[in-house]
């Protein structure tokens, strides 16, 4: 994780995967699906900085990595994992241009959230899903998801209402 949040992503996805490797040993599975997530991310950053085909290639393995850890999160019954990992899919299908898929992961991560009681989580998933109308040029939506968030983050998170406030003014 030090080696993402420094940007050195390639040394962060082998240390990753070494990590992953321990955890399968030690069979501890939510670490397995945790160590599968952050490599869907590192992934994502790494298909950012990419062009063409490598690109497709960093976000191919990055959807990958995310449905393995949503599958084993799933199977241990790690709803909440389950649900951050869907928003990491939603967030790569959106950096990749596959809006539907980005749309479906969303708001199924939203049918999981919503009965776990986890209100921040729902307003991030809520402002991905208006980050991905506005994309469409679906302003009219992106501008609903928006406020949608921004009262939930007033209720929940008001710290956090200053990036919401400037997604409604950008879309208005």
């Amino acid at each position: 994780m030090l080696y993402h949040m420094k940007k050195d992503y390639e040394t962060a996805l082998v240390r990753s995967q070494a990590a992953e490797a321990l955890f399968r040993k030690a069979n501890i599975q939510a670490h397995v699906a945790a160590t599968l997530h952050e490599q869907g991310l590192i992934c994502n950053e790494m298909a950012r900085a990419a062009d063409g085909e490598q690109s497709e290639e960093y976000w191919e393995t990055a959807v990958a990595r995310f449905q393995s850890s949503l599958a084993i999160s799933r199977r241990i019954g790690n709803e909440s994992g389950a649900a951050d990992t869907l928003v990491g899919l939603g967030m790569i299908f959106k950096d990749s241009g596959r809006m539907e898929e980005a749309i479906s992961a969303y708001n199924e991560a939203l049918a999981i959230q919503k009965p776990l009681g986890q209100p921040v989580k729902i307003a991030i998933t809520i402002e991905h899903l208006g980050s991905v109308h506005e994309r469409q040029g679906q302003y009219t939506a992106a501008l609903a998801k928006y406020r949608e968030c921004l009262a939930l983050m007033q209720q929940y998170a008001p710290h956090n209402t200053a990036i919401v406030q400037n997604d409604i003014a950008r879309v208005q």
